[in-house]
């Protein structure tokens, strides 16, 4: 059969040749296509390592001095008994499950830092959070084996760094192991802190590549004696004592009880909204989209030119396959005939059209949200980009096919 069709497309050679160059470049151009759309898709389906669903950051702000109703004679001390009574009080209202503190570390934070650590000699680089233990109950961020407390625990111990996974494969690609090893910031010679937990890999949103994570845990106190006018109150709350009308509900109830000091409650806002506040004003999902539009239209008029080539060409082979039919041949003889060249006629092409994409690989010209083009990736792409060709080939051949087949073979004959 193979040897048959290899024959048949060799006769034909002056007209195959211009196809065979057309699929080659289609599977160049969809390579790349498909490439976008599977690093898109498999980031946005990757875990986030942490979860926002029942959280709310409560958003408090200070009275400054010279304001109306501003109260003199606020010191440190005094500054941080009130954020504790604060806490408190938010941790005793009905249906709050955990209270959190950070600094520029909750996700969807436009505020972030990063920087480099090091154990021994080996250094990675990495996003850099700090928080205190209830962060990992309030984001339900896990360990290796699903579990929250065992971070919380390590946590609570002074000078506790928690490492990503991804920092420890980071580390253990450059031969270092990091569990329980001192870890010192850029620029210092001795560790200061110690690497105590592990936990999964943490993203920073939805379409940004697996990074490195750094977790520097503090007490309480720490966090809010270091820097408490910034601090990032964040407070998972009960599924049954959540709803719609739980913000209005808090904002009513907390107003009076969260006056202490200088201090009030400014705004309590979930998770859903600042994710969504967030991706609008950086415009990654506007980006996203824009992108995803353009190559649907672009894969658009591919399927239109793959599909009307080979429409046009079973159209113009109305004789043969008459003649094909008159000679006995069953009509599922023929499809498969015809199909089977335009599939042979793809392998051909896709060769080299493989060559062209793995070196647009290696020269960087692909998707760099992930840098590295894996075997596996590669061969997924290569593999949906053939089977969407195989498609748009069966389409252009079987129902121009299927028009002729129903003519008598005489009268196809008859018209040539």
């Amino acid at each position: 059969m193979i040897k048959h069709l290899l024959k048949q497309i060799w006769a034909q050679r002056s007209v195959n040749a211009w196809l065979w160059f057309e699929l080659m470049i289609v599977s160049v151009c969809l390579f790349y296509v498909m490439d976008y759309l599977y690093v898109t898709g498999r980031l946005y389906a990757t875990p986030l390592g942490f979860d926002t669903e029942h959280v709310y950051r409560v958003k408090l702000a200070s009275i400054p001095p010279g304001g109306k109703e501003y109260k003199p004679g606020d010191t440190d001390s005094l500054k941080i008994e009130q954020w504790f009574s604060i806490l408190s009080r938010l941790r005793a209202y009905p249906g709050v499950e955990a209270v959190s503190l950070s600094i520029g570390s909750h996700p969807y934070n436009q505020n972030s830092s990063s920087g480099s650590r090091g154990i021994d000699t080996t250094w990675v680089h990495g996003y850099v959070y700090n928080v205190s233990p209830d962060y990992f109950r309030v984001f339900r961020i896990t360990d290796k084996q699903g579990k929250t407390e065992s971070l919380v625990q390590a946590a609570t111990q002074e000078n506790t760094w928690i490492i990503s996974a991804e920092t420890e494969r980071e580390f253990s690609a450059k031969g270092t192991d990091a569990l329980g090893k001192g870890v010192k910031n850029w620029g210092e010679t001795e560790p200061t802190h110690t690497i105590r937990g592990i936990c999964n890999t943490i993203r920073f949103d939805d379409f940004y590549p697996l990074y490195p994570t750094y977790i520097e845990c503090h007490s309480e106190a720490a966090l809010l004696g270091r820097r408490g006018n910034n601090a990032e109150f964040c407070v998972r709350v009960r599924p049954d004592a959540d709803g719609v009308d739980f913000p209005s509900r808090f904002r009513k109830d907390m107003k009076v009880q969260l006056r202490v000091g200088n201090f009030y409650l400014l705004d309590i806002t979930s998770f859903d909204d600042l994710r969504e506040n967030y991706y609008r004003s950086n415009g990654k999902i506007n980006d996203v989209k824009t992108r995803i539009a353009a190559l649907g239209f672009f894969l658009l008029n591919i399927l239109m030119g793959v599909i009307g080539t080979f429409w046009i060409r079973t159209q113009q082979r109305r004789s043969e396959m008459g003649l094909r039919l008159a000679l006995g041949s069953t009509r599922a003889n023929l499809r498969s005939l015809l199909i089977g060249e335009g599939v042979l006629l793809l392998i051909l092409a896709t060769v080299p059209a493989a060559v062209i994409s793995l070196n647009l690989a290696f020269m960087d010209l692909l998707t760099d949200t992930m840098p590295v083009v894996t075997v596996t990736r590669f061969l997924i792409v290569q593999a949906m980009t053939f089977v969407s060709i195989v498609v748009m080939i069966v389409i252009g051949i079987c129902i121009p096919a299927r028009q002729v087949m129903h003519i008598q073979p005489a009268e196809a004959l008859h018209e040539e």
